[in-house]
């Protein structure tokens, strides 16, 4: 039979068994516990990657959104200075234009002028103008003309044609004189 010590001493082997036995059951307990946080963790992190990856996309949207409103702020004030320096440019244009208009104004009262000197000389010398260059037509051909291009090239043609038809004219005097003395 088995004495007390024995029993005590198969007590305490036991007991010690057991104390092992647990810790081994605990280590075990505290790998599964890991083990299942490791996978709790995973989609958890995986989740948080992905959003991380989906709002640095966002980020990069809304940094290209902004960079895109920012150029065309940059190109809207890049055109209102254009246009400040395009209106100056139009005001100047304009400006010459009336300076232009004025002058040619101004020429065409001095042709008109000269018109009605040689039409006095004409009429001294017995040839009628009016017929070939009637004052009325002349002023409204150019009223009607637009262009001043055109204006300036009609008072040059006109101040030949009167020029040329003076020459004529004091031409055929001269020979009529000539045959008249004859």
């Amino acid at each position: 039979m088995k004495t007390a010590e024995q029993t005590e001493k198969q007590n305490h082997e036991l007991l010690l068994e057991h104390v092992q036995l647990e810790q081994k059951c605990e280590g075990v307990q505290k790998q599964i516990d890991k083990k299942r946080e490791t996978e709790a963790i995973l989609p958890i992190e995986r989740k948080s990657s992905l959003k991380a990856m989906l709002l640095e996309m966002q980020i990069e949207t809304m940094t290209e959104r902004h960079q895109k409103a920012q150029v065309k702020l940059w190109v809207a004030l890049a055109f209102r200075q254009a246009d400040k320096t395009a209106a100056k440019n139009l005001k100047e244009l304009v400006e010459s234009k009336h300076g232009t208009y004025k002058a040619l104004k101004q020429d065409m009262s001095q042709d008109l002028k000269d018109y009605d000197e040689l039409e006095k000389k004409v009429t001294v010398m017995d040839t009628s103008v009016k017929q070939c260059f009637p004052r009325s037509d002349m002023i409204k051909s150019t009223k009607n003309t637009s262009d001043e291009k055109k204006l300036e090239d009609l008072m040059e043609q006109l101040k030949a044609l009167c020029i040329s038809e003076d020459d004529n004219i004091q031409e055929n005097k001269l020979h009529a004189g000539a045959k008249s003395r004859q």
